[in-house]
């Protein structure tokens, strides 16, 4: 289980000559750092004094953020079988014409998981770039700086997870998924490219 592996024994694995763990994986580690620093953020701003008005606010992320490390944990693996997935579909015998039917639907169904996979890890980027910047605003301003480096490893988070979905969409022949999918990330990449504005904004004020 790649989650469980040291972070010197998954960049070495990442490093490696296999195609698992890859991006998708990479992204969703992305995404634990960026839970875990708004979290960090959250824990060092509870009980301190001058911060009482916000304290709800961060007894509510500190339990968000450690739910979502939690499931980008998840994700990593998930990620990783996702696409083996995929390949395992790719080897499927086609000798005869049952069996590049049967390869066929076994791909497209593999593609149309590996691309619910990575979306799922860009829709808790842009939740958790959503707290890393209320941490912006409202958190200890002693480590605003971490605010803000949660919110940069959240926005990478997204954008790696949207192109392991953007590569599998282009193979699917279902139009009516990936309408949809097309659709959902649009609307995605506008809420965190808000999200980023907004931090300059914030830093600019």
């Amino acid at each position: 289980m790649f989650q469980d592996l040291s972070l010197m024994e998954f960049s070495e694995q990442l490093a490696s000559a296999t195609p698992t763990p890859g991006g998708g994986s990479a992204a969703a580690v992305a995404g634990v750092m960026a839970a875990s620093l708004v979290q960090m953020v959250a824990a060092l701003t509870k009980g301190k004094k001058g911060y009482e008005e916000w304290e709800a606010l961060m007894e509510e992320t500190t339990c968000r953020m450690a739910e979502k490390r939690q499931k980008l944990l998840q994700q990593i693996n998930k990620d990783a079988k996702a696409f083996e997935g995929v390949m395992q579909a790719i080897q499927m015998p086609k000798e005869t014409a049952d069996e590049k039917q049967d390869r066929k639907a076994a791909l497209q169904k593999a593609l149309i998981h590996a691309t619910e996979v990575p979306l799922e890890t860009a829709r808790k980027a842009v939740r958790i770039g959503l707290s890393a910047l209320d941490m912006a605003k409202w958190g200890n301003k002693n480590a605003v700086s971490d605010a803000y480096s949660a919110l940069e490893l959240a926005r990478a988070c997204f954008f790696m997870s949207l192109e392991n979905v953007e590569i599998n969409i282009g193979m699917i022949k279902d139009e009516s998924f990936t309408t949809r999918i097309q659709e959902e990330s649009e609307e995605l990449t506008s809420q965190m490219e808000s999200l980023i504005q907004q931090s300059l904004e914030l830093k600019t004020s």
